[in-house]
């Protein structure tokens, strides 16, 4: 934490809290062209800022940085990271860029840091260990120590990058002997988070040297890898191709090698694969066989797969570079990838089944431009398991077991972007049905292996609690400026205000833009928007901002860049707002007035219509896109769910107004339904890092206050730990009595604190709002670190609010009868402190 600015007090509320990275700037480029030179930072019209920015697996990846970073050593790349802190800039790491994830070697408009030029590989002289540089790719390293007869527990493909291969875990040619490839590194280089160079060994920094086993980049930035060498070069492998006859032969042999082959012996290795390319009319399996000596015939282990008849066997001793390039043949960079993942206890039937699934799905989209998928069935052998434990273990979560476990994974490639909507939506199911088959024969398991999971599955929830709190624990150790995707540098946030500003078709002016670009103002701060509908039936008020039509996303899109340029960061509060509406404007909509039950509102005229389950099913759908509009149209850092307040989510969760006696109605659990489900949705369309959520258990405001509202939002959050624990934040709003009191609120009132939702909530962003002061915000951000205050009418009339209140400068006052009026009276034309000015 930053304490730098006088006041001890202030300190507090104005130091680091991480709960994200910024939007870059050209500032940030351009500091970091100073400090490095022009050899190193690349801008978009630099034919090597193309270069680099093309290194991608899956084009689905291929961003727009504002530049790239290629740094030359460890020093480098402190020089960046301090830089890059210092001056709050959105960037990213890419190693070898082998991942179909969006956004996880890549940033738009942030900055982009290639290790590409980190690719020194140094045997040491004894020739047991070698050091390996984080931008090299595995093909590189095995065809220079292969020369010294010695290999690496790298990746199985040439072209897969050594950095986020070995932290995500590493499945390699010798894992049934040697464990996982991450439990053969004796130690890491790494870049921390404050800039520091960092040699990380299990005797130096135990705790984190263990967190980078399966942890993956979320502790720093990693250099540079010294690993363990064996005496392996030339071995026995290659690939055995079989006809779709044969299949239901192979499934029984696939079981017995997972059982008995893999421990009988494991310098044995087999991937099961099935390979669909309609266009072509390639359909086959082609299993990679192999074994790490020079041998002249297939060893017992897995001579049952020989004894198949095959299309094509290329099996024969060759250099374990010639293996990787082989299983590599066929890669090409630019087309659309997507990669899911999910783990089973081996079975033959279960394999046979899967498979038939997965068959049809391929088959189904054979019209695809450039369609082609692939399945995979990779042993997690008992003797990988112990190996890997008897060198210190890891973060996975994983023991010996009787049913061996089995990573089961999807491949699917494509052409055109015109075509994802249909390929994301045809995957999704696919996974939803294989995972139901596997779990209906109690045969699913919980581990997500790191590497080919989906960016939405949370592979380090499936370690278990205990490895996540680790990580988590850790994390805040080393990199306690980070959390989510975005990093503040102070803890002074807009909250969600409701202005009235937008037109009558629900889009906002350019005047929004200039008000949320003028409290953007200093570096680093976070705006929560106005709440925001999610659709025209969710409204009900009139000159609300929407994010249904490209009108209004464009209009939204207008604010966020603006306030992205200046080094500021965006959420988009999402909204529903049920019996709180007024009737003749929803009416005048074409939409009917309801509720989660037919409970009058006390200052409306009509009773609302109880939704339906099926309209339930179709609002948590209108979240999702909004969220997807949002983050992935309009360019938000985030989005939050509005749960307070007495809106429709709140309408479900407080007995005061769910009447319900369905499963949406009556217990606790039933009445949070809605607002999980909500949240589950949205989590999984946009992120679990873009999504935070706004509760108010104590208002009064539209009918709420249930006699006692802990046991509800305890299980709410709860839920949300479980389910959620990397959330961006929970936003609570203190006990204050909504409307137009002017009262500062006894924010340490015991009878009604947030405290209980602290304690459950732990060591996470948790912001807070309600009419703070300054003097009542120092208090509370001293005594919670991982609280954000969100200032409401105080930064309506202060757009310099953070630095007024650092620099104790004086405050404009508000004039609350401008808060709702069209036009900028009262609402850009309040003035910046005089010191800011100058």
């Amino acid at each position: 934490m930053v304490r730098g600015f006088g006041l001890a007090q202030q300190v507090s509320l104005f130091g680091l809290l991480a709960v994200g990275v910024s939007a870059a700037s050209d500032i940030c480029c351009d500091r970091l062209t100073a400090a490095l030179s022009q050899d190193k930072v690349f801008k978009k019209l630099n034919p090597n800022y193309t270069f680099e920015n093309q290194k991608y697996w899956s084009s689905t990846c291929v961003l727009s940085p504002g530049c790239v970073v290629v740094p030359e050593s460890s020093s480098d790349v402190s020089t960046a990271v301090k830089i890059l802190t210092a001056n709050n800039c959105k960037f990213a790491i890419r190693g070898g860029g082998h991942t179909a994830n969006p956004g996880w070697a890549g940033t738009d408009s942030g900055v982009l840091i290639s290790l590409s030029k980190l690719n020194a590989v140094e045997l040491s002289e004894d020739k047991e260990s070698v050091v390996i540089g984080a931008g090299n790719r595995w093909g590189d390293v095995y065809a220079k120590i292969g020369q010294h007869g010695v290999t690496v527990t790298g990746g199985r493909i040439s072209s897969v990058g050594v950095s986020g291969f070995l932290l995500g875990g590493g499945l390699s040619y010798l894992m049934h002997k040697e464990g996982f490839g991450a439990n053969n590194v004796l130690s890491y280089e790494m870049v921390l988070a404050n800039g520091t160079v960092a040699t990380v060994t299990e005797k130096s920094a135990g705790d984190l040297f263990k967190a980078l086993k399966g942890g993956t980049g979320n502790f720093g930035i990693a250099t540079s890898f010294k690993l363990q060498t064996y005496p392996v070069n030339n071995v026995y492998a290659g690939n055995l191709y079989y006809a779709p006859q044969h299949y239901d032969a192979l499934f029984p042999i696939m079981e017995t090698y997972a059982r008995q082959g893999a421990e009988s012996d494991p310098k044995t290795h087999v991937i099961s694969a099935f390979v669909c390319v309609p266009s072509q009319a390639i359909d086959m399996a082609t299993f990679y066989s192999f074994y790490s000596e020079p041998v002249a015939a297939p060893p017992p282990a897995i001579k049952p797969f020989f004894e198949v008849p095959t299309i094509v066997n290329t099996v024969k001793v060759k250099t374990v570079k010639e293996a990787a390039d082989e299983l590599g043949t066929g890669t090409v960079n630019g087309l659309r990838q997507d990669m899911r993942t999910f783990s089973i206890r081996a079975n033959a039937g279960l394999y046979k089944q899967l498979f038939d699934l997965w068959h049809s799905t391929a088959i189904g989209l054979s019209s695809t431009s450039g369609w082609f998928s692939a399945m995979a069935f990779q042993p997690i052998s008992n003797s990988m398991i112990r190996a890997s434990d008897e060198k210190g273990g890891n973060v996975l979560g994983l023991e010996p077991a009787t049913d061996p476990l089995i990573v089961v994974n999807y491949q699917f490639t494509w052409a055109l972007p015109i075509d994802d909507q249909k390929v994301y939506a045809t995957i999704d199911k696919l996974m939803t049905a294989s995972t139901n088959i596997a779990k209906s024969q109690n045969r699913l398991a919980q581990y997500l292996y790191l590497n080919y999971a989906n960016f939405d599955q949370r592979p380090l929830q499936s370690y278990g609690s205990t490895q996540l709190d680790f990580l988590r624990e850790v994390k805040a150790k080393y990199d306690p400026n980070r959390v989510g995707d975005i990093t503040l540098q102070h803890r002074v946030i807009l909250a969600p205000l409701t202005r009235f500003r937008a037109n009558n078709e629900h889009v906002h002016q350019n005047i929004a833009a200039e008000y949320y670009e003028q409290r953007a103002e200093v570096p680093g701060t976070l705006l929560i928007t106005e709440a925001t509908f999610i659709a025209a039936e969710a409204g009900g008020y009139k000159n609300v901002p929407g994010i249904w039509s490209e009108e209004q996303i464009l209009a939204w899109k207008n604010v966020v860049d603006r306030v992205h340029a200046k080094g500021s960061y965006i959420f988009l509060q999402l909204w529903a707002i049920g019996r709180a509406a007024e009737p003749d404007v929803i009416h005048a909509e074409g939409y009917p007035y309801v509720s989660s039950s037919p409970t009058l509102l006390e200052d409306r005229a009509e009773t609302p219509k109880e939704l339906t389950k099926e309209d339930i099913k179709r609002y948590i759908e209108l979240y999702v896109q909004a969220a997807k509009n949002a983050v992935f149209k309009a360019g938000f850092d985030g989005v939050e769910i509005h749960s307070a307040n007495g809106y429709l989510p709140e309408q479900f969760l407080q007995d005061t107004c769910n009447r319900r006696t369905d499963e949406y109605g009556g217990s606790i659990e039933n009445r949070a339904r809605f607002v999980l489900e909500i949240t589950d949705a949205v989590v999984a369309a946009v992120g679990v890092k873009k999504t935070g959520i706004r509760f108010s258990p104590w208002s009064r405001f539209l009918g709420m206050r249930m006699d006692d509202p802990i046991p509800t939002f305890s299980y709410v959050l709860r839920e949300l730990v479980k389910r959620h624990p990397n959330l961006a934040y929970v936003h609570f709003v203190e006990s204050i009595v909504a409307g137009d009191s002017d009262a500062d609120p006894a924010h340490e009132s015991k009878a009604e604190s947030n405290d209980f939702a602290r304690e459950i909530w732990g060591n996470r962003p948790f912001f807070i709002a309600g009419g703070f002061k300054l003097n009542t915000a120092l208090a509370v951000a001293e005594k919670y670190e991982q609280t954000a205050v969100a200032f409401g009418r105080l930064f309506i009339a202060n757009p310099d609010l953070p630095v007024r209140l650092q620099a104790s400068l004086p405050l404009n006052a508000y004039n609350r009868a401008t808060f709702y009026t069209p036009g900028p009276v009262g609402y850009t034309d309040y003035p910046k402190a005089q010191k800011v000015e100058a």
